[in-house]
C-alpha cells in the first residue's frame, strides 16, 4: 500500500505540473558561444516591443536556456553576454508555447582580451561553490575523479576511492543535479564536464539524508559520442609464504553512449581481496582481571577474503529543454558475493598477575549479501526562475550469514541467519528564485522501510555437552514524512543569508515498539564576504540519525567467548545541534571552521560486565553529549601546481554523560595527501597521520 500510496502522489503531481495558463504562453531557446559551441550561462535576455519599450527579460540557467511568458503580439528579443556581440530576434509570437531553438553569439574580439584577463574560473555563492572545467585541468586527467582531486577543498583517496570535501567522505555525487552510481560518476570522462558545483553543508533533502557535501558535475549539453573506461587497481605481496601474492585487486569497466537527446550508460565493478595480517590484543577490567590475544605460533593470524560484483544499467532522455527524465538499476552480488573473516589467537586469562585458564580460539565471519535498486528521477524546468525536482527508489535487500566460534577447551557456538529489508524512497522539491537576490526551496520526503531478521544459535557451554538451541524472529516497519522550506537572501555583495527548517516525522513498530516521533530541525547560514579574499559563514544545524539494523535488532551475538553485542529496538532517533563559523581563505585554499555540537539522545554503544570476564555490548540513547573543536583543510600547490600538497584536520574533545557517569576523549585525526601532475600522467603518494 505504501508503494502504490507513493506511486499515485508522483503521479498526480506530475500531472499538475503540465497544466497551462491560457492568458500567456512560454518562449524558450538557448544560448551559445559560435565558437566553441558551448552554453553560456546567465546570459542577459531581454525583450522589446516594435516601438523599442522595454517589456520583460531574464537570464539564462546552469546550461544556457532561457524561458519568458509573453502574450500574443510582435516583439524584438535580444541576447547579450559579456565579452560578445548581442544578437536579435525578431519573434511572433501565437497562441502556444515556442522553441527558439538555439542562438548562438559571437564574440567581441575588440573586449575579448580584457575580458580573458579578468575572468575566473570559479564563483562564490551563498549555496554553493562552481568552478569551471579548463582545458589545464583535464589535461593528464583520466576520469572525474582525478579532474576533481585538482579543486580546491577536494580530495581524491587513492586506496579507499573516495572523494573526500574538507576532508569528510560523507558526500554525494551528482549529474547535472541526478542521484547516480557513485563509482559511474568517478570514471565519466573530463572531456564531457563543463563545470562543477560543491555545496558545502547542504540543506533539503541531501540534509535530512545525513550528507555533509554535495559535488554537482555539469556536463556539456552538447556532447556526443561513446566512451569505454577500463580501470584495475592492483596491490601485490613481495612476502608470499603466509599471504597470497595479489592480496587486492579492483576491476571496473564503464560504458556511456551519447547522442542527441539520449545518454545510455553501464558499468561493472569486481572488488577482490585476500589479506592476512598479524593482530593481538589485551582486555583488562578494573577488578584485576585480564583476557590476552596473541597470534598463533607468531604468525599472521586476521584474514579477510571477500569477492564482490556489482553492475549499473541505466539511461537519461531530454525530452525537451525543460524537461528530462532518469531511470537507473543497480545489481549487488551476481552471480556470487563474500565476506569472510576469520580470528585465531592464543589466549590467557590472567586474575592479579596469575593465570587461570588458557586455550586456542577460531572465529570464522561469513556473510553474503544480495541487493536491487531501481530509481526513477524527473526534473522539470518551468521557466528559468523554477524548478521541480522528483525522484523514487525502491531497495531490496539481503544478507545471509554465519558465525562459529571453536576452542580447544569445549566451548563452541555457532550463529546463523537472514537480514532482509525493503524500502521506498520518495521526494518532491521545488527551487524557485524569487528575484535575482532571493529565492525558496521547499519539498517533501516520503521513506518507508521494513525489517524481517531470523536468527538461530546453537551453542556447547563449557559445563554441559549437549548443545543448546534458540531461534529469534524480528520484524521492523518504520514510515516517516518529511517537510521542509529554506528561504535564502542576498542583502548586499558582502551579506547574505538562508533560514530555514525541516519536519520529520517517524513512527516504527516492532514488537512491543509503537511509537511516534516529532523531529524539528532549523537551519541557518549568516555569510559575509569580509574581504574579495575571505568569506566567514556563520552555521547552525540540527540533524537526526535513526537507529540502523545492527543498532534495533535484539539478538545476541558472540564477538568472542567473553563479549558479546546486541541491538536495542527500542532506540529513539537521534537529533544533534552544531554551532560553528567557518573561514574560507583565498577561495579554499586554506578552510578553518571552529564548532561546538550537543544532543540530549544520542545514540551510542554502551558495555556492561555480566560477570566477571563477560562484557556484553549495547546500544542506547546516552543523555548529554557535547563535542568542541576545530576541522579545517589546506591546499598547497607549487612549481606551478605540478605539485599539490592537501591536508585536512580535525582537532575535537568529546565527553558523554551516561548512569551518572561523565566520559571523555580528546583526539585528533589528520591526513596529508600528496600529488604530482605532468600533462599525461597523474601520480598520489598518500600518507595519513591519526
Amino acid at each position: 500500500m505504501k508503494t502504490i500510496f507513493n506511486t499515485t502522489i508522483f503521479t498526480v503531481l506530475l500531472c499538475c505540473i503540465f497544466i497551462k495558463a491560457n492568458a500567456q504562453v512560454e518562449i524558450s531557446g538557448q544560448v551559445k558561444d559560435n565558437s566553441t559551441k558551448e552554453a553560456l550561462i546567465f546570459s542577459t535576455i531581454s525583450v522589446y516591443n516594435l516601438s523599442d519599450s522595454l517589456i520583460t527579460g531574464g537570464v539564462t540557467d546552469d546550461n544556457g536556456f532561457f524561458s519568458i511568458p509573453l502574450h500574443g503580439g510582435s516583439y524584438n528579443l535580444v541576447s547579450s553576454y559579456v565579452g560578445f556581440q548581442p544578437d536579435t530576434l525578431n519573434i511572433n509570437v501565437q497562441g502556444e508555447n515556442e522553441f527558439l531553438g538555439t542562438i548562438k553569439l559571437d564574440p567581441d574580439k575588440s573586449e575579448l582580451k580584457e575580458v580573458e584577463i579578468k575572468a575566473s574560473t570559479s564563483k562564490f555563492t551563498i549555496d554553493k561553490d562552481v568552478q569551471l572545467v579548463t582545458t589545464k585541468m583535464r589535461a593528464g586527467s583520466a576520469n572525474t575523479s582525478d579532474l576533481l582531486e585538482r579543486m580546491k577543498g577536494i580530495a581524491y583517496d587513492r586506496y579507499n576511492n573516495s572523494i573526500k570535501v574538507d576532508g569528510d567522505d560523507n558526500i554525494i555525487l551528482l549529474v547535472n543535479g541526478l542521484e547516480k552510481n557513485q563509482e559511474y560518476i568517478k570514471s565519466l570522462s573530463p572531456d564531457k564536464l563543463k563545470e562543477v558545483e560543491i555545496v558545502r553543508n547542504p540543506s533539503g533533502r541531501y540534509a535530512l539524508d545525513g550528507y555533509s557535501a554535495i559535488v554537482n558535475v555539469i556536463l556539456k549539453d552538447d556532447y556526443e559520442g561513446t566512451e569505454v573506461y577500463v580501470e584495475n587497481m592492483a596491490m601485490f605481496d613481495t612476502d608470499t609464504k603466509e599471504a597470497k601474492p595479489l592480496p587486492i585487486n579492483n576491476f571496473s569497466l564503464s560504458y556511456n553512449y551519447t547522442y542527441n537527446k539520449l545518454n545510455i550508460y553501464a558499468k561493472v565493478d569486481n572488488d577482490y581481496s585476500s589479506v592476512k595480517v598479524l593482530g593481538e590484543s589485551i582486555q583488562e577490567s578494573n577488578n584485576g582481571y585480564v583476557i590476552e590475544n596473541t597470534p598463533l605460533g607468531g604468525k599472521p593470524n586476521l584474514g579477510t577474503n571477500n569477492l564482490n560484483n556489482n553492475y549499473t544499467i541505466g539511461a537519461d532522455y531530454y525530452i525537451n529543454p525543460k524537461q528530462t527524465i532518469s531511470y537507473e538499476s543497480n545489481i549487488g552480488a551476481f552471480p556470487s558475493s563474500r565476506q569472510i573473516t576469520n580470528h585465531s589467537y592464543d589466549v590467557a586469562h590472567y586474575k592479579d598477575g596469575i593465570v587461570t585458564d588458557n586455550y586456542k580460539s577460531e572465529m570464522v565471519n561469513n556473510s553474503s549479501t544480495k541487493d536491487l535498486s531501481n530509481s526513477l528521477f524527473y526534473i522539470y524546468k518551468i521557466d528559468y526562475k523554477t524548478q521541480i525536482n522528483a525522484d523514487f527508489t525502491h531497495l531490496k535487500y539481503t544478507d545471509e550469514y554465519s558465525n562459529s566460534i571453536s576452542q580447544s577447551n569445549g566451548f563452541e557456538r555457532y550463529e546463523t541467519g537472514i537480514n532482509k529489508k525493503d524500502y521506498t524512497k520518495f521526494y518532491l522539491e521545488l527551487n524557485h528564485n524569487i528575484s535575482e537576490n532571493s529565492s525558496i526551496m521547499a519539498g517533501y520526503g516520503n521513506t518507508w522501510r521494513q525489517l524481517d531478521n531470523n536468527f538461530t544459535v546453537k551453542t556447547t557451554p563449557l559445563s554441559v555437552n549437549d548443545f543448546i538451541s534458540d531461534t529469534s524472529n524480528f520484524s521492523l516497519t518504520e514510515t516517516r514524512h518529511k517537510l521542509y522550506a529554506y528561504y535564502s537572501l542576498k542583502m548586499s555583495d558582502v551579506i547574505r543569508f538562508k533560514i530555514g527548517a525541516a519536519t520529520e516525522y517517524s513512527h516504527p513498530k516492532a514488537g512491543e515498539l509503537d511509537k511516534t516521533y516529532v523531529i524539528y530541525q532549523p537551519h541557518l547560514d549568516f555569510d559575509i564576504a569580509a574581504h574579495e579574499s575571505v568569506h566567514i559563514k556563520l552555521k547552525y544545524r540540527a540533524y537526526s540519525k535513526y537507529p540502523t539494523i545492527k543498532e534495533s535488532t535484539p539478538f545476541i551475538h558472540m564477538i568472542d567467548p567473553y563479549t558479546m553485542e546486541k541491538g536495542n529496538p527500542l532506540l529513539e532517533p537521534e537529533l544533534t545541534h552544531r554551532v560553528s563559523t567557518k573561514f574560507r581563505i583565498m577561495n579554499g585554499l586554506l578552510t578553518l571552521e571552529p564548532y561546538y555540537e550537543y544532543s540530549n539522545n544520542k545514540i551510542n554503544r554502551t558495555i556492561i560486565s555480566l560477570n566477571e570476564n563477560v562484557l556484553e555490548y549495547s546500544y542506547d540513547n546516552v543523555g548529554k553529549y557535547i563535542s568542541q573543536g576545530i576541522k579545517g583543510d589546506i591546499t598547497i600547490p607549487l612549481f606551478k601546481q605540478s605539485l599539490i600538497i592537501q591536508s585536512s584536520f580535525d582537532f575535537f574533545k568529546s565527553s558523554i554523560t551516561y548512569n551518572g557517569k561523565n566520559n571523555n576523549i580528546k583526539d585528533w585525526v589528520m591526513n596529508t595527501q600528496m600529488l604530482y601532475i605532468c600533462k599525461q600522467t597523474v601520480w598520489c603518494i598518500l600518507s595519513g597521520l591519526g
